[in-house]
């Protein structure tokens, strides 16, 4: 947090506006616990605790509560109604913004203390001078003590300058004052209509987008028009994920612009389909190692996810969906790598300050680059089963009447599997993941396991074994003797649509047999978890 950042509490009792008391950066949890205890007492009618620091227009409310009838709340008159105090926030100390009127006040004779800041560019001006002062004091010692020639004197002090200089800078400011140093040029001044000098996301985005501004208003208002939902308000001031939201999307546009202006992966001025998806990528990933700097809920981690990438221009739904489903993603190599290109981008930046566009740049190059391991990867069919009222069956009738019911679906899967050449990829604890070289193959082998369970269930009613079973085809990824891409996926989900007794299959196994040999029926379009687009889905008839 900056350590500018203030926190007054301002009271409503006896008919007035009070202002109490003033927290500085490191007390905030205090600060809203008096505010909380405060809004409990009966003798206080109203209570509001705004956040302030030198980066901010405006003050911003973190906690309210407040009755129609209260008169309207000015934290400006009501702090300089308080008179002078110590801790009295930073905005004071600022001309009042354009538009705003304020009566001209007389001179009181004590005015209220300020407390002095040095920037970080003064800061740096310091150091210098202190390090030149060092190193000539070294510098001349050597020369008198050692009898040193000038040349040997210099050398000593350009050495003791620049590890002087080094040393403090690194001690005596943090991380973000040098960001503002050496990364982001000159101070901008904070004013209500300052933004970034540069390209911005509405430079390069098919349809027009609020600037994205280093102001946290503004970013937090494109992030309200993200979200719909009841905590919707995480993202808004005062809300947990607030300050993470801004520290993300300030990363992402300082990368991005670097990209726009040293490459020509944004053609024309546009992020196409693919390069948009790549991003979402990474700014999730950004907002994954964000989230675990700073010891953010995962629980809420996707309403932070939502709010960002809708900042690229992308539809509010298709914001949430990716939000909610961005893990169901990154099961693709290549996707992983993405969101781990910006989970380590943002903690380079976080830790060393590193200019994160060079690493947006490098991330977008590999993911255009051809995906050589799909190409040559083996086309297989990949069968999913699964048992229908597993826990519900275990809960009725013990481990041991459970165990027995997954003996009998294993026995009768991997039989199944081994005549049609089939391979058995893991066990999934209530059904087989398996993989056939032949569309054909997994089709009659899933027929032979439905067939075999309504045998089974002849000779054991007792038992109630009844399965579920969905196919995909395609080109997984092979890795480690398991199977990784949306083809997996696609079975699975499809498996997971599927009722008792029943086979369901994509449209790609479909197409890949001999429509004459088996009895398909066309079930319309499924929407499946992790895919952004429906999904045509057919049963077929075994009995």
């Amino acid at each position: 947090m900056d350590e500018s950042t203030i926190f007054d509490l301002y009271l409503f009792a006896d008919g007035k506006w009070s202002h109490a008391r003033t927290f500085d950066a490191q007390r905030k949890e205090e600060a809203l616990a008096e505010a909380k205890a405060k809004s409990e007492d009966r003798k206080i009618v109203a209570v509001r605790l705004l956040r302030d620091s030198f980066v901010l227009d405006k003050p911003v409310s973190i906690f309210k509560t407040q009755r129609a009838d209260v008169p309207e709340f000015d934290a400006r008159a009501t702090k300089k109604s308080a008179g002078a105090r110590a801790g009295q926030s930073a905005r004071d100390a600022r001309p009042t913004s354009a538009g705003a009127q304020t009566k001209p006040e007389a001179k009181t004779k004590s005015q209220p203390a300020r407390s002095f800041r040095l920037s970080p560019h003064a800061k740096v001006m310091l150091i210098v001078a202190v390090a030149v002062l060092v190193a000539a004091l070294v510098a001349l010692s050597g020369v008198q003590r050692f009898g040193l020639s000038n040349g040997g004197g210099l050398l000593i002090f350009v050495a003791t300058l620049a590890i002087g200089v080094g040393m403090l800078i690194m001690t005596a400011l943090s991380a973000e004052e040098r960001r503002t140093v050496f990364y982001a040029g000159p101070p901008i001044k904070a004013t209500a209509k300052s933004a970034r000098k540069g390209p911005t996301l509405a430079d390069f985005e098919p349809k027009p987008l609020k600037p994205l501004i280093t102001q946290p208003d503004v970013v937090v208002e494109q992030a309200e028009e993200a979200a719909a939902e009841e905590d919707d308000s995480i993202v808004k001031p005062g809300g947990a994920g607030h300050e993470m939201v801004v520290k993300v999307l300030r990363f992402f546009e300082e990368a991005l612009a670097h990209v726009v202006k040293t490459t020509a992966m944004v053609v024309g001025g546009q992020l196409d389909g693919h390069l948009r998806f790549g991003c979402h990528l990474f700014l999730a990933g950004a907002a994954d190692g964000a989230a675990v700097a700073v010891r953010f809920p995962r629980t809420k981690l996707a309403k932070v996810i939502e709010a960002c990438v809708a900042v690229l221009g992308t539809q509010a739904d298709q914001s949430k969906k990716f939000a909610k489903n961005y893990e169901e993603y990154l099961v693709e190599a290549k996707n992983r790598d993405m969101f781990a290109a910006g989970r380590d981008a943002i903690d380079l930046y976080d830790r060393r300050a590193e200019a994160p566009g060079p690493l947006l740049a490098k991330a977008l190059e590999a993911w255009l680059a051809p995906d050589t391991s799909k190409a040559e990867a083996e086309t297989v069919a990949v069968m999913f089963t699964d048992i229908v009222g597993s826990t519900d069956y275990t809960q009725q009738h013990g481990d041991k009447a459970s165990q027995d019911l997954v003996h009998a679906h294993n026995e009768i899967v991997r039989r199944a599997i081994a005549a049609q050449d089939g391979r058995e990829v893991k066990h999934t604890g209530d059904g087989i993941m398996a993989s056939f070289p032949e569309a054909k193959g997994a089709l009659q082998a899933a027929i032979g396991i439905q067939s075999a369970v309504a045998a089974h269930q002849q000779m054991r009613p007792d038992l109630s074994l009844k399965l579920r079973i969905g196919l995909s085809y395609g080109r997984p990824i092979h890795e480690d003797d398991d199977l990784f891409g949306s083809t997996v996926q696609l079975a699975a989900r499809i498996c997971a649509c599927a009722g008792p007794d029943e086979i369901l299959v994509g449209r790609a196994v479909v197409d890949a047999v001999d429509p004459a040999e088996f009895a398909v029926q066309p079930r319309g379009q499924a929407n499946l978890k992790g895919f952004q687009e429906p999904q045509e889905v057919f049963g077929i008839e075994w009995s």
